[in-house]
């Protein structure tokens, strides 16, 4: 059976970075070192969510390593010739929009623009060769934000890696034409996320390409102080979208 056509456009928009739909894009584990701030050590002994993971390599890296990690998206449910098509489809249409809008991203990118998407590739295939076994052993869990198939506090602590406020809407710095992702979705995923983790939830980017400020995750922030919960931005290595250089930390 053909595998279906991935719906994810480029939307035209002058100096704009859009697409229409969340992408299935992924990154290896070096890259989630360098957005959460961590070295792998540090997860040894932890079960760590990662979430919404797509196509990452993130889950197979960590187990060959014997680290424990759990990843979830909603695109989990679909058969795996399907997965690979739409990995393949979208990981391609968004490295090429980012280079129709390179002076969007850090200017590192120009300078190991192969390197960059040789790690995107390479995510994707690792994921490509982990995934079945992973799924009958229950690393790749389908499930959805706000609403995740996990008990409380199963976690020791959660990634989530290019959802939250890189898919708010552009005239929040965003990369979609419209507000599905409003800041009431943002709240109850991260009010989600740290029910199902005993210790902290770490978010990057917390802004898009299409604006300098973070207003979505500034928000978030001060309603999260007003709730009692300690958030804090940590600068990180990682360098991809321009200005992208911290990760929100939130504390149990």
């Amino acid at each position: 059976m053909k595998a279906q056509t991935s719906h994810l456009q480029v939307l035209e928009d002058s100096g704009k970075f859009l697409i229409d739909d969340v992408a299935f894009f992924g990154r290896t584990l070096g890259e989630y070192e360098e957005m959460f701030h961590f070295e792998r050590e540090d997860l040894r002994g932890k079960r760590v969510l990662d979430c919404a993971s797509g196509p990452a390599s993130f889950a197979a890296e960590a187990h060959i390593i014997g680290v424990n990690v759990t990843a979830c998206d909603p695109m989990y449910e679909k058969r795996p010739d399907e997965l690979f098509h739409w990995a393949a489809h979208d990981v391609a249409l968004c490295l090429k929009n980012k280079d129709s809008k390179i002076d969007l991203f850090d200017p590192h990118l120009s300078e190991f623009a192969d390197q960059f998407e040789a790690e995107k590739v390479r995510a994707m295939r690792n994921f490509r060769n982990d995934f079945a076994k992973g799924k009958a052993d229950g690393r790749y869990v389908a499930g959805k934000l706000p609403n995740l198939p996990f008990p409380d506090d199963y976690f020791h602590l959660a990634f989530c890696s290019n959802l939250l406020f890189l898919y708010a809407s552009s005239k929040f710095g965003g990369i979609l034409n419209d507000d599905r992702f409003p800041f009431e979705f943002h709240m109850r995923a991260i009010f989600e996320l740290l029910r199902v983790v005993k210790d902290e939830v770490r978010i990057y980017p917390i802004k898009g390409p299409n604006r300098p400020d973070s207003p979505m995750a500034d928000a978030v922030v001060e309603a999260l102080k007003e709730a009692g919960i300690r958030a804090e931005y940590v600068p990180v290595h990682f360098k991809d979208v321009a200005g992208a250089n911290q990760m929100l930390r939130i504390f149990k």
